[in-house]
């Protein structure tokens, strides 16, 4: 049975994001191209990993169906309690706020120190890949581009992360560093 997806939440490069026609608390992530339907299938395949490491941090993804703009990848809708209103990207929640609270400051800690630990290398953290998540009184920080795994468009021969490990962590590092530098933060000794 084909989805049909008419309220559009959000639109990246890459993808494109519905309310779930059926189910207010999910949402339907769409390729805009044919080429990319092969990096939802990725985001399913790595589900159970992101699960056991990054729970508190990404969404859960449920599988994958056919819809009116193609393939799409149904996930968790996220947002605020008690309101049910969307939660925020990083780059709106910061207009609003003006700086990265302490409360996420500790949880971006926490969030890169595991992807740190675990060796999973990511190198895109822009503020439209965050989500600010209000429960109640508390704020939680989602990380909403797991697409991007161990995925670098200039090196679509050379897995740097399987051949010389330190070097992608280097380079995640670098990453990491820069968004606090962004963000007039100092970077934590755990992340040096």
């Amino acid at each position: 049975m084909t989805l049909i997806l008419k309220n559009m939440i959000h639109h990246g490069r890459v993808r494109a994001c519905y309310y779930h026609p059926d189910n207010p608390q999910l949402c339907v992530k769409v390729a805009l191209q044919k080429k990319h339907n092969k990096l939802l299938q990725k985001e399913i395949d790595n589900n159970e990993l992101f699960q056991k490491t990054l729970s508190s941090y990404v969404t859960r993804y449920y599988e994958l169906v056919p819809t009116n703009y193609g393939l799409g990848l149904i996930s968790d809708l996220i947002t605020d309690t008690p309101t049910n209103t969307l939660s925020l990207r990083l780059r709106d929640w910061l207009k609003i706020h003006k700086s990265i609270s302490p409360e996420l400051q500790e949880q971006f800690q926490d969030f890169f120190k595991r992807l740190l630990k675990y060796k999973l290398w990511f190198y895109d953290f822009n503020n439209e890949n965050f989500l600010v998540q209000k429960q109640g009184d508390k704020l939680r920080l989602v990380f909403v581009d797991t697409k991007s795994l161990n995925r670098n468009n200039s090196w679509s021969f050379f897995k740097l992360e399987y051949i010389i490990p330190t070097l992608a962590k280097i380079r995640m590092k670098r990453r990491i560093h820069r968004f606090y530098k962004v963000h007039h933060l100092g970077v934590p000794n755990s992340l040096k």
